[in-house]
C-alpha cells in the first residue's frame, strides 16, 4: 500500500501535518486511531464498573453506554433490586442526584454530606422514621444531645464519606478529563477523516486521469497497430513488386543474351560475308589481270592473226563481259548481304538501346522504391 508521504496533501494544513506526523497510509492511520479509542473506551468502561455508585458514572460514558445498549445492574440498580430491599425502611430511600460536568456541589465535601448523603445517614441512623417525627416537636437542645458515641460514629462516617466524595470528585476529574482527551482525539480523527476524504478524492482523481490516459495510450497502440498493418500491407506490395521487377529483369536478361548471340552469329557471318567478297575480289584481279595478258597476247597475236585473233578478241570479250556481268551480280549479292547484315545489326544494336533503356527504367524504379522502404522505416 502506498504510503501518505506519497499522497498529494491538497491545501489542507492540518492534513499535511496529520498525514506527514503520521508516516503511514490513511487506511492504517484511521485504524490505529479507531484501536485507540476503543482501548481508552474500554478503560473508561472498566473504571466505571469499578465504582457501584451512580455517582462516579461521567456523562459521556452514560451517553455512549446508552447508545451501546450497554446496561450494568451495579452502576443503575432498579427499584426492585436486593440493594433496595435490604433497607429496613418500608420506602426506597431517595436516589443520590445526578452531577453533571458544570454542577458546582462538589466544590466542598461537606456540601456534599449534606445535600447528597444527608437522606442515607438519616435512613441508616433512624430507619424507621420516628425519631425524625418526634424531632419536629423535640426542642433543638434534644436532638444535638447526642451521645459521644453516636456523635463520634457520624463524624467518622462523615469523615469516610467526605473522603469518598473527595476521591469521587477526582474521579470525576480524571473521567472529565479523559471526556475532553477523547473529545479532543474524536475532533482530531474526524480532521483526519475529512483529510483521508480529500486524499481518496485525490486518489480517485489521479485514478480517472490514469484511467483517460490508459485509454488514450490504447488509442494509440490501436492507431500504431494499424498503422504496422498499413505498413506491412506496404512491404508485402514492395515485395510483389520487387518479383515482378525480377522477373522482368531475368526476361530481360535472357532477351540480352539472345540479342547478344545473334548479334554474334550476324558478326560471324559479316566476317564470313567479307572473306568472300575478298576472294571474289581477288579472283576478279586475277581474271583483270588475266584479260590484260590475254588483250597483250592478242595485240602481239593480231598482225599474225587478225582474223584468229579479233574473234578470240571477241571470244575474250564475250567472255570477260558475261564474267562482268556475274561480277555485277556477285557484288550485288554481297552488297545486298552485306545491306542486310548492316539492317541487321541497326536492328540489333536498337534492340539492345531499348533493353538498356529498360534497364534503367528498372534500375531507377528499384532505386526509387529502395528509398521509399528505407524513408518508410
Amino acid at each position: 500500500m502506498r504510503e501518505a508521504r506519497e499522497v498529494p496533501y491538497g491545501a489542507d494544513p492540518e492534513k499535511r501535518r496529520v498525514l506527514a506526523a503520521s508516516g503511514m497510509s490513511p487506511i492504517r492511520l484511521r485504524t490505529r486511531e479507531a484501536q485507540r479509542l476503543a482501548r481508552e473506551y474500554e478503560l473508561g468502561r472498566q473504571l466505571v464498573a469499578a465504582n457501584p455508585a451512580p455517582l462516579a458514572r461521567p456523562p459521556h460514558v452514560a451517553r455512549l453506554m446508552a447508545r451501546l445498549g450497554v446496561h450494568s445492574p451495579r452502576l443503575n440498580p432498579p427499584q426492585s433490586s436486593p440493594s433496595a430491599s435490604a433497607l429496613p425502611s418500608a420506602s426506597p430511600p431517595p436516589a443520590l442526584p445526578e452531577i453533571s460536568a458544570d454542577d458546582g456541589a462538589l466544590d466542598s465535601p461537606m456540601a456534599l454530606v449534606h445535600e447528597a448523603f444527608r437522606p442515607l445517614l438519616v435512613a441508616e441512623l433512624d430507619p424507621t422514621g420516628e425519631e425524625a417525627r418526634e424531632s419536629a416537636h423535640r426542642p433543638r437542645r434534644e436532638v444535638e444531645g447526642l451521645s459521644a458515641d453516636a456523635f463520634a460514629k457520624l463524624v467518622s462516617e462523615g469523615q469516610v464519606q467526605a473522603e469518598r466524595i473527595a476521591t469521587l470528585q477526582r474521579e470525576r476529574d480524571e473521567a472529565e478529563d479523559a471526556k475532553a482527551r477523547a473529545e479532543h482525539d474524536l475532533a482530531v480523527l474526524a480532521r483526519q477523516t475529512r483529510a483521508l476524504a480529500e486524499v481518496v478524492e485525490e486518489q480517485a482523481s489521479v485514478i480517472r486521469s490514469w484511467e483517460d490516459y490508459r485509454c488514450s495510450v490504447q488509442a494509440a497502440l490501436a492507431a500504431e497497430a494499424s498503422a504496422k498493418n498499413q505498413w506491412r500491407d506496404k512491404v508485402n506490395e514492395r515485395d510483389t513488386l520487387l518479383a515482378q521487377l525480377t522477373q522482368e529483369s531475368e526476361a530481360l536478361t535472357a532477351e540480352h543474351n539472345a540479342v547478344a548471340d545473334a548479334l554474334t552469329a550476324a558478326r560471324a557471318e559479316n566476317a564470313a560475308l567479307a572473306a568472300t567478297n575478298r576472294e571474289l575480289e581477288a579472283e576478279l584481279a586475277a581474271r583483270d589481270t588475266k584479260i590484260a595478258d590475254l588483250t597483250t597476247t592478242l595485240r602481239l597475236a593480231q598482225q599474225t592473226a587478225n582474223e584468229s585473233i579479233l574473234d578470240a578478241v571477241s571470244r575474250a570479250e564475250t567472255a570477260n563481259t558475261s564474267l562482268r556481268t556475274q561480277l555485277a551480280h556477285e557484288r550485288a549479292r554481297v552488297q545486298g548481304l552485306v545491306d542486310t547484315a548492316d539492317a541487321r545489326e541497326r536492328k540489333h544494336a536498337d534492340a539492345i538501346s531499348a533493353l538498356q533503356r529498360r534497364i534503367r527504367d528498372r534500375d531507377r524504379k528499384l532505386s526509387a522504391l529502395s528509398a521509399r522502404s528505407m524513408s518508410g522505416k
